[in-house]
């Protein structure tokens, strides 16, 4: 009987360790999957902290919250050398934990650049934020939607907005790199190896995709912050769509799971579409780009030609989330009929009124607690007479494309043989810019949110009248001058 217990319980051992070793490589695989495996070991990390790692494996949480700790004190000490060392072991210790990224890459380009008064080293702080997460964070994690909108809010937000006093060395030194790899505005038919090379490996550009966002949305001026933007928060939400929540190769079974997951690429997904969103409609307010580092002219004018696909892609967006029960198109409905409004606004200043009154009757289709006996005129009357009387709380972009706008009819009015009418036009465009600029009394406004001289509008009008006109004198001028720049290769 003794001896049957024995071999009873050898025979049970040895199932069981038969079990374990069958289940390893299912282990092993799950643990990939859902990323739980070790991350690689440190590098350029003190000994001490190299064998503290290794020793205590699972505990590393621990480590990188005591970093964390450390990072803190640091930044209220000002010693914010020693905090991008630290900000290294922490997303070393825990790359795939997302929001250590998203943290230390926000904490670099905007707590620790405001602490140099000079735009030179602010510009530095700010590239480290982004190359943290465009270079480290996204090739642990390139799959996760919140770093690609991460990403994406750094050039939107630190570099495209007004904010930071330093934002317009930000978007000139952008415009610099970016004019240097593309020799322009945009991706060229047959560009070099070299600038190709630079664009993957040094601004993590995909060229490919570059064509494809300007072929679907576009074409996009890419030395702008916010075309870096909307590259970003396009791939985030591609990232989300193929990737919900989990590995392509798992097979969820569990409804609950699956809910989970679904909800999470929704998420992703709809934050980036609405980042999409925001930087398209810049893209019609300011998406034309007058830049010369030599004079140091950078001026931005609205792209009246996108606005068909702005506001088709807004539709799609209200229809994509029409009828979610977590994620309805409210939000997307609100942002678009305010877009709307801003662009009827944009058209009238270029004196496209039968357009504008085209988008003021698909106004009053989609959205029917719109009062139909206002119309479209009275509508551009009202709010036209506002923004003059209040043309200090326009934001830059509105401010400019109103008299720009007006700018631009004086010289078509002008070249219609109509002087009276255009001295009108630009009268109105200096009332509206003087009223504009005295709205801004300190020299940092003045910095951050002034509008360019009039001269240099003027000048943009006048090549934007050029472009557009019918004359055909002017444009066999045009198209000689153009012929002779292609023969002479410049």
């Amino acid at each position: 009987m003794k001896n049957v217990t024995v071999i009873f319980l050898l025979l049970a051992a040895l199932l069981g360790l038969w079990g374990a070793a069958h289940m390893h490589e299912h282990l092993w695989d799950y643990r990939a999957r859902h990323q739980l495996l070790s991350p690689a070991p440190l590098e350029n990390a003190p000994p001490l902290m190299a064998f503290t790692t290794v020793a205590l494996g699972g505990f590393r949480g621990l480590i990188a919250d005591l970093l964390w700790l450390r990072t803190i004190r640091l930044q209220q000490e000002g010693r914010i050398f020693e905090i991008a060392q630290l900000a290294d072991w922490i997303t070393k210790l825990e790359p795939h934990f997302t929001t250590v990224w998203a943290f230390q890459a926000w904490n670099m380009a905007y707590n620790i650049s405001v602490l140099f008064p000079d735009a030179e080293n602010r510009w530095r702080w700010v590239r480290n934020g982004i190359r943290l997460l465009r270079d480290e964070g996204l090739r642990y994690n390139p799959r996760n939607p919140n770093l690609y909108k991460e990403l994406g809010w750094l050039y939107q937000h630190k570099i495209g907005y007004i904010m930071d006093s330093a934002h317009p060395f930000y978007r000139r030194k952008l415009a610099e790199t970016m004019q240097a790899v593309l020799h322009g505005a945009r991706l060229q038919t047959h560009p070099k190896d070299t600038d190709l090379m630079r664009l993957r490996e040094e601004l993590k550009l995909d060229p490919a995709l570059m064509r494809q966002l300007d072929a679907e949305y576009g074409p996009f001026d890419w030395r702008l912050p916010e075309t870096h933007a909307l590259y970003w928060a396009w791939r985030g939400r591609q990232a989300a769509l193929d990737n919900p929540g989990t590995d392509e190769r798992t097979t969820v079974s569990c409804s609950c799971h699956h809910d989970a997951h679904a909800s999470s690429a929704w998420s992703g997904a709809r934050a980036c579409d609405q980042m999409m969103l925001q930087c398209l409609a810049a893209a019609f307010r300011q998406g034309r780009l007058d830049f010369d580092p030599a004079t140091d002219l950078y001026v931005t004018t609205p792209r009246l030609d996108l606005l068909p696909q702005v506001m088709k892609t807004y539709e799609q967006a209200i229809a994509r989330y029409a009828g979610n029960a977590r994620y309805d198109d409210h939000l997307f409905r609100e942002i678009y009929a305010n877009f709307l409004g801003e662009a009827i606004i944009i058209l009238h200043s270029y004196g496209r009124d039968a357009q504008a009154r085209e988008i003021y009757q698909q106004v009053l289709r989609r959205y029917p607690d719109v009062d139909r006996t206002i119309s479209c005129d009275d509508f551009i009357s009202a709010n036209f007479v506002a923004m003059q009387k209040n043309a200090g709380d326009l934001p830059p972009p509105d401010a400019i494309a109103v008299v720009e706008g007006l700018l631009f009819q004086a010289c078509r009015q002008k070249a219609g043989g109509n002087s009276a009418r255009a001295a009108e036009y630009e009268r109105q465009a200096r009332a509206f810019w003087d009223t504009y600029m005295q709205a801004r009394a300190s020299e940092d406004h003045r910095q951050r949110t002034g509008l360019p001289e009039l001269d240099i509008l003027r000048r943009q009008a006048e090549r934007r009248a050029q472009e557009e006109t019918t004359d055909p004198a002017i444009i066999k001028k045009r198209e000689a001058v153009r012929g002779l720049k292609l023969e002479t290769g410049n």
